[in-house]
C-alpha cells in the first residue's frame, strides 16, 4: 500500500500541476482557457478518440483496443463494498459513462446521466492447482477479447473471479476511447480508496474533479483550429515533402 499511496499521490501532484500549467497559459494568452463546460450537450472526440472511432468504422467488431486491468484481492471480500465503489466510479469518471454518437455529421461523445455496470461473477473453487490457473487464464482472456460496440455505453466492464473465500481476480476492461496508460494509476487509486472507505464503513474522501475528459476535447479542437492548426499542418508538409505519395511494397496477392 506504501507503495501504490506513493504512486497515486505522485499521479495527483502531476496531473494537478499539469492542470494548472495549462489553465494559467491560457489566461495569459488569447487562446481558449481549458474550463468546465457550463452544459451536458454532446462533446466533439478528442483527435486521438476521433482516430480510434474512424479506424471502429472502417473495421468494426474488433477487440484490438480493448484494455484490461487485473486487481488481485486477498483476504475476505466485501461485496457491496465493491458494487458501492463501481458505482461510484462510474458516477465519479464521465468518460466511463461515455458513447459515440454521429451529430450534424461529425462523430461526437454522449455522456450518459447515469450507467450501471454490470459486475459478472465466476466462481472457480471447484478447480485447483494448474486446472484453476488454465481456466482463469481462459476466463480472463474471453472476457477481455469481446467487442465493444462504441454507440453503447459504458465502453466499460468487469468480472469478479473468485478462486477461494480469500482469493479472488477483479478484471476491468476499458475501451481504448476512454482510458490509457496514464489513467492506470489514477483508476487504481480511485477504486482503493472507495473500497477502502467503503468496506470501513466511511465516507470517501476522494477531492471532485476540476475537469472531465469532454472539457480537454472541447479545449483541444477550440485550440487546433485557424492559425495555430495551419502552423503545424505546415511543419509536417515541409517535412514530408519529396516522400512517395505511395510505397512500392511486395504483396503475396493482388
Amino acid at each position: 500500500m506504501g507503495y501504490e499511496g506513493a504512486v497515486a499521490e505522485t499521479l495527483e501532484i502531476e496531473r494537478a500541476e499539469l492542470l494548472a500549467l495549462l489553465m494559467k497559459a491560457g489566461a495569459a494568452s488569447a487562446e481558449p482557457q481549458l474550463r468546465p463546460r457550463d452544459h451536458a450537450d454532446p462533446a466533439p472526440l478528442s483527435f486521438a478518440q476521433e482516430r480510434l472511432w474512424v479506424l471502429d468504422q472502417l473495421q468494426p467488431g474488433g477487440s484490438e483496443y480493448n484494455i484490461p486491468v487485473f486487481v488481485r484481492l486477498n483476504g475476505e471480500l466485501d461485496q457491496v463494498a465493491l458494487d458501492r465503489s463501481l458505482d461510484e466510479l462510474m458516477r465519479r469518471h464521465e468518460t466511463l459513462r461515455m458513447r459515440t454518437a454521429v451529430e450534424d455529421g461529425e462523430p461526437a461523445q454522449i455522456v450518459e446521466p447515469h450507467v450501471a455496470v454490470e459486475l459478472v461473477q465466476l466462481d472457480l473453487t471447484e478447480l485447483a492447482g494448474e486446472a484453476q490457473q488454465s481456466e482463469l487464464r481462459h476466463q480472463l482472456a474471453e472476457f477481455t477479447g469481446k467487442p465493444f460496440d462504441l454507440a453503447v455505453a459504458p465502453l466499460f466492464r468487469a468480472a469478479l473471479l473468485k478462486l477461494s473465500e480469500q482469493d479472488h481476480v477483479i478484471l476491468l476492461v476499458l475501451h481504448h476511447m476512454i482510458f490509457d496508460g496514464w489513467s492506470l494509476g489514477i483508476l487504481i487509486r480511485d477504486l482503493s480508496a472507495l473500497y477502502t472507505a467503503y468496506s470501513r464503513g466511511t465516507v470517501p474522501s476522494l477531492p471532485p474533479l476540476a475537469i472531465q475528459y469532454a472539457d480537454y476535447a472541447i479545449w483541444q479542437r477550440q485550440r487546433l483550429q485557424g492559425a495555430v492548426l495551419e502552423r503545424q499542418l505546415s511543419y509536417w508538409r515541409s517535412r514530408f515533402s519529396g516522400v512517395p505519395a505511395m510505397l512500392d511494397l511486395p504483396t503475396d496477392r493482388p
